[in-house]
This record gives C-alpha cells, structure tokens and sequence, in this order.
C-alpha cells in the first residue's frame, strides 16, 4: 500500500521498512515492529487534557501539519493508555513547528538510550582532497519512517479532538481543495489516537533511527571487493606525518582504491546524507546506488533534495567542505555572521555590567552556538575556556579564576561537602541549590583574556 500510493518524487502515501529485505532474523524483527526499547522505570498513566489552538488560524495550521501524519497512518487508532502533550511555535512569519512532548507526560523519564556519535567534517575529510566531488542527499521523514515499540504505542497517544477534519477545513487542503472529508476520517470515531512510528520528542526516538540508518547504509555498501561496486576499496593507507610516505595532500587515514585514488563514501548526520568521490561520475554512481538501496529496504530517499556532484556544495553538518584548489573547511556565511554577532553581544554585556555579573541563560546560549561553530575549527576551543569557566561559575567550590578547587583546599572548608555519588556540594538544600542556577555569575578574569582575544 505504502510503495503503491508513491509518486515520481515523493512518498505521497508514506513508507515503512520492508521487512522481508532486511537479511537475519532479528534486524526484520526490528523493520516491521520496531527495536526494542530500554525501560528504566515503570511507564505512566498520563491523562491531563490537551489544550485547543489558540485561534481558528492557528488550528488550521495544526490541522495540516497533522492531516498527513493521520493519513499515512503514521498516527493510527488503537489501544490508549497515556496521553501526550504537543503544542506549536512559530516557524517564520506563517508557519508553524509542531512539537511533541514526551517530557511532561513522564514517558522520557521512563527510557534509555546510550550515548551514540555523529560524523562531523572531521570524519567527512577523511575520503576527500583536491578536485573530488561531494553530492548532498537527504533521507525523508527520517523519524517517521521507522517502527515505534509496540510496548510503547499505548504511552504515545495523541488528543485529535480539537484538530479533526471538518467540512470548513476542506478548503484550506493545498495544493487542491478537498471535497469531502476522507473515508479514514469518517473510520475514526475515536479522538484519541497514538503515534505508531518514532515520533519527535521521544527521548529514544533519534538513537532508534540513527541506529537502523546506519544498519541500512552498510547493507548498501556492499561487497568492498566487488569492482563492479561504486563503495569498492583494496586497503586502508596510514598516511601518517613523520612516515617515509608521507604525503600531505592526503588524508592520514583514508580507504584506497586499487588505482590509488580515495574510495567513495557516504557519511551520514541523521537524515543528512554527503556522498563523495574522487570523479562526478563516481560520486553520482555511489548516490544512485544509495538511493536505490535505500528504496529497497523501504526508506524513503528525498530524491527532490539530491544535488548534482560538485567541488564547492553547501552546507552539511553546520560545516561547509570546499574541494577546489585545495581541501577547505569552512562554515556558512549565514553562521559566520551569526558568530560575530553573538561574539560583540558577549563584549557588550562584559563591558556594561553594573553589578560585575552577567546574565548566565543567555552566556549559555551564546556559548552553545560557538561551540557549534568550533567544530568547523579546531583552533577555537581554547578561547571559548574564559566562556566555559563563566558559565559554571555559579557552583559553589570554584576559585575566583573559575577553576574547581583541589581536594585539599576543599578539606580546609569543612563546610563545604561534596557528594561524589551525587555529583553535587552538599551543604545547600535543594531550594539553594536550584536559586544559584538560571541568575547571574560573576566572570572569572580568563574570560576578560578571552574579550581580549575576540576583539583582536
């Protein structure tokens, strides 16, 4: 049902893995019903009324970001056990984001997933240098695509009360509008569904798909020895500084062809996917066969948003990677100018401050954004230490530098007492612990180097 309502470019009626494609028991197992989740507490009993749209416009843009999801069945009928909170925020001037929250209802608190890595340009330069090509992919509804735990569905549910499909909203359906309401709403006489796919919010949702995405980019590699293969490779070289063949136009570990040249690559940061190559031509092989790998295992490949191979492309996991006269890492105008923006806010606020404190919500955010940046240059994670120390300055067992105190200056201070297997400073009730956060902190002197530095 799924493949057959596709049209040329889009997954019109949705998707779901094709179990019966995936090799071994247990990774079909986890394409038609889902991975198992980790449950760390007993799941809850949810059931605080959810809250309608503002206004009618506001229900109408909440009606079409759900019509979809119910269509595909991504939202289905079923056993109810907890509900879910979603609410909206503005997404330019006349959309909206929807956003689903798992945390209030107590579901979040009750799962698991380990940590898990994501590729950065660091790992991506490591299949590129002079004059090799890049082609951007991307994966649709990255999330949506993937299977949720039947365990989990009746602790997924969703109040659609509010934002049922009514004979006023027809018109509103783009790009033509509607007629009648659909025969699967008319089914549903129930207002309260349940989310039967990995939904956004859901604080295993993205490890769930990162894990099967990976699962399904080295099923669609292949055979490494295979020459009729795009991702062939012969050997891994060690191209290390030092060595007697040493080469510094080279990565110092890459997969090598048996021509000598840099093996195709695929690197994937969540739905986003860089393919490479050391021509255009090897470089669009190796995405026509991810994409057609991808449809085989039932994926959906956003063949809309696929780029022709290039030297210079746009940006892939906040970084740009420029391969013309040269390998170069750099980062989007757009995050370029935010960065100095942000960079001049944090002077202005260390220069006016009245009372020697700084705001420590917006020090967090200023420094969450650099740290971003910072991925697409190594060299300026050590000026962001004075914005480090800063933004922990509030707890308590610091020197006036900002650093922690050792353990024997600590035992000077009786008074102070600290919690190993709490990893908290035990003279402070609860209350005084929580007002210390969210105020302002005191800039430890490291951070007026810091402003030096930025200002040079």
């Amino acid at each position: 049902m799924k493949a057959g309502g596709a049209s040329w470019w889009n997954w019109d009626a949705g998707s779901r893995p094709f179990f019966w494609n995936w090799p071994g028991v247990t990774l079909r197992l986890w394409a038609r019903d889902g991975q198992p989740h980790y449950q760390v507490a007993d799941l809850p009993t949810f059931r605080k009324p959810q809250q309608p749209p503002k206004t009618p416009e506001d229900r109408i843009l909440v009606w079409k970001k759900l019509f979809s999801v119910r269509e595909r069945l991504y939202i289905e009928p079923g056993e109810v056990t907890s509900l879910m909170h979603m609410f909206y925020v503005p997404k330019g001037s006349k959309d909206i984001r929807m956003v689903y929250n798992g945390t209030a209802s107590g579901v979040n608190d009750c799962l698991f997933w380990p940590h898990f890595s994501l590729p950065t340009i660091q790992q991506a330069s490591r299949a590129l240098a002079e004059g090799y090509y890049q082609a951007d992919m991307d994966i649709g509804e990255m999330f949506l695509n993937f299977i949720l735990g039947k365990k989990l569905r009746p602790y997924s549910r969703v109040d659609v009360t509010h934002i049922r499909t009514t004979k006023a909203d027809l018109q509103h359906f783009e790009p033509e509008p509607l007629t009648d309401i659909p025969d699967w709403e008319k089914e549903r006489l129930r207002a309260w569904e349940r989310w039967g796919r990995n939904w956004m919010g859901m604080i295993d949702s993205p490890g769930r798909s990162v894990q099967l995405i990976i699962v399904a980019k080295e099923l669609v590699l292949g055979d490494r020895r295979r020459e009729d293969n795009p991702f062939r490779w012969f050997v891994v070289i060690l191209n290390l500084p030092a060595t007697p063949r040493y080469r510094p136009a080279m990565p110092w570990v890459y997969k090598s062809r048996r021509d000598g040249l840099i093996a195709n690559d695929c690197f994937l940061y969540v739905d986003d996917n860089k393919m490479t190559g050391p021509t255009a031509l090897d470089c669009w092989r190796g995405a026509s066969r991810f994409s057609s790998g991808l449809t085989h295992l039932g994926i959906q490949d956003a063949k809309r948003k696929r780029t022709s191979p290039t030297l210079n492309p746009g940006p892939w996991a906040g970084s740009v990677l420029h391969t013309e006269g040269g390998l170069h890492a750099l980062s989007s105008a757009k995050q370029w100018s935010k960065a100095k923006e942000l960079i001049k806010e944090a002077i202005e606020l260390l220069d006016a401050r009245d009372d020697g404190l700084l705001p420590h919500h917006r020090l967090l955010q200023i420094r969450g954004f650099l740290v971003y940046v910072s991925r697409s240059y190594p060299w300026m994670p050590p000026y962001l230490k004075g914005m480090h120390l800063t933004v922990e300055a509030w707890r308590p067992g610091r020197d006036k530098d900002g650093y922690k105190l050792k353990e024997s200056e600590l035992r000077e201070r009786p008074h102070i007492v600290w919690d190993w297997s709490a990893d908290r400073w035990m003279d402070l009730t609860e209350e005084e612990y929580a007002e210390l956060t969210g105020k302002k902190v005191k800039p430890p002197e490291l951070l007026r180097d810091c402003d030096r530095t930025w200002k040079r």
